[in-house]
């Protein structure tokens, strides 16, 4: 269960307590007052107190009390029901809107008790005090409940949002510094100093980029938009820009934007050019996690490009068990959905949507590579981009699947929506049918015409009623045999 969700129970226990209380204080004070109405007869003083002055007779006071106890009881019964379903429902036990519903009764049993007291006494700033305090708390209860209800619906679908804490603990060490390099000796090994390196790292605004004069140097942040290559007879240039999502969880908390860089791959070498901090700390994973002998720097170069994608199929997993979940809690016969539900499902949308590009052009990019005749490249190399641009197609299809999906979901919202507003038209058209035979009889007989013989009949009154259960029953029957309702 997820902290979000968590703090929506914790207030909805909170609120269920504190009504258990209020319950169990109004019950023994309804008790008290109930029990001692002959103690309440027998002294004229609280009687001109309970009565603001007033005068008033045995009956009145024993009504009053009658009624006021009785209010108060029920009042505290309810109270307490809803107290125990609160509970029930913080533990995981129980639905949430059943929470709103006794919520919103609350408030109505508040007002009864209020208006049953005030008819029978002079209304008091003291009274209204009371039942703006009786009103306030099932108000909290219900939007606890509703809080509750929310959060049960986006429960394991929406991602917890990293406190600024957590996102602080979860970054770890700075980024790398620049320039990186490594040598090449069946595996990746970190250099100190100036020794002759297979893999470097440099910023493309360097002296040092200047140096290796391949050009990419040039090359400013806003023309690195897309993963691409370019095959040369001496060498392979290309670029590479990696969506946020795609980086790992420590890293995107980090990261300000999608990570931009370019590389060039010789027969001897492989250079990256990137001003982005957060590259050479994820090319320091890739080092950390190597999984098989390279012989040369071509091998590193796909090895590191599969491992950019390497939790990717997961990730997909992940968001289309979301989408399940999502899917099945709009299926079900919930009281609302959340009004963020459109707004998720859009932000969902343009992030598959971006992942979608991003596999595309990767798929692209290694088969570019693949595809070249250039001499920094083996047989077993170009069959190698090949199956790498083959993998990244069919993540490219599973996010289209899955873009899909996000719209089907989107159209079963709108389809539910539109399935509730017809419902309740169907409701109040068959609501008028049914009453307006009646109104009919009232706008007839309301026309106070001076000479209407059956006014006069003493058995009218009964025969109007009679004859208004009737026509309500046949249309009752009627609409339900043409299931209009």
């Amino acid at each position: 269960m997820n902290r979000t969700h968590e703090k929506g129970l914790k207030a909805l226990r909170l609120a269920s307590a504190l009504l258990l209380i209020i319950a169990l204080l109004g019950l023994a004070s309804s008790f008290v007052l109930l029990f001692n109405i002959d103690a309440i007869l027998q002294d004229p003083e609280n009687i001109r107190q309970l009565f603001d002055g007033q005068a008033v007779d045995r009956e009145t006071v024993i009504l009053f009390v009658a009624t006021v106890s009785s209010v108060g009881i029920a009042e505290s019964l309810l109270q307490t029901f809803a107290a125990m379903v609160g509970f029930r429902v913080s533990r995981g036990k129980g639905h949430a809107e059943t929470c709103q519903v006794l919520g919103l009764a609350l408030v109505g049993a508040a007002v009864v008790s209020s208006l049953a007291t005030g008819l029978l006494s002079v209304v008091s700033f003291q009274s209204l005090v009371s039942f703006a305090a009786s009103v306030l708390l099932p108000i909290l209860y219900y939007a606890a409940a509703r809080r509750a209800t929310t959060e049960t619906f986006w429960q394991g679908i929406k991602e917890d949002e990293p406190s600024e804490k957590s996102a602080t603990d979860e970054a770890g060490s700075p980024p790398c510094l620049l320039p990186r390099s490594y040598r090449l000796a069946g595996r990746l090994f970190p250099l100190d100093g100036d020794s002759p390196a297979d893999v470097v790292i440099v910023r493309k605004s360097s002296a040092d980029a200047d140096e290796i004069g391949y050009g990419l140097n040039g090359l400013s942040a806003k023309e690195i938009r897309h993963c691409h290559a370019d095959a040369l007879q001496s060498k392979v240039v290309g670029t590479m820009f990696l969506p946020v999502d795609m980086l790992p969880a420590d890293l995107e908390v980090q990261a300000e934007g999608p990570l931009q860089a370019a590389y060039v791959l010789e027969r001897e070498r492989l250079v990256f050019l990137s001003d982005d901090p957060l590259f050479p700390a994820l090319f320091e994973r890739y080092v950390g996690q190597q999984s098989f002998e390279k012989p040369g720097p071509a091998a590193v170069l796909l090895e590191f490009l599969r491992f950019t994608i390497g939790d990717a199929a997961a990730t997909l997993d992940e968001t289309l068990e979301r989408l399940d979940r999502l899917e099945e809690n709009t299926s079900e016969e919930v009281n609302e959905i959340p009004k963020d539900f459109e707004e998720f499902v859009m932000s969902l949308r343009r992030s598959l949507r971006a992942t979608l590009r991003f596999y595309k052009q990767y798929a692209h990019m290694n088969l570019s590579i693949a595809a070249a005749r250039s001499e920094v490249l083996s047989e077993d190399d170009r069959a190698l981009f090949a199956m790498l641009a083959d993998q990244a197609q069919h993540l490219a299809d599973d996010t289209q699947d899955l873009l899909d999906y996000a719209l089907q979901i989107k159209n079963l919202y709108q389809s539910k929506i539109d399935v509730r507003q017809n419902k309740v038209m169907q409701i109040l058209t068959v609501v008028t049918s049914i009453f307006m035979p009646l109104t009919l009889i009232t706008g007839w007989y309301g026309m106070n015409f001076k000479f209407m013989p059956e006014l006069n009949w003493s058995m009218s009154y009964f025969v109007v009623i009679a004859v208004a259960v009737v026509i309500v029953t046949v249309e009752i029957i009627v609409f339900k045999r043409n299931k209009w309702f």
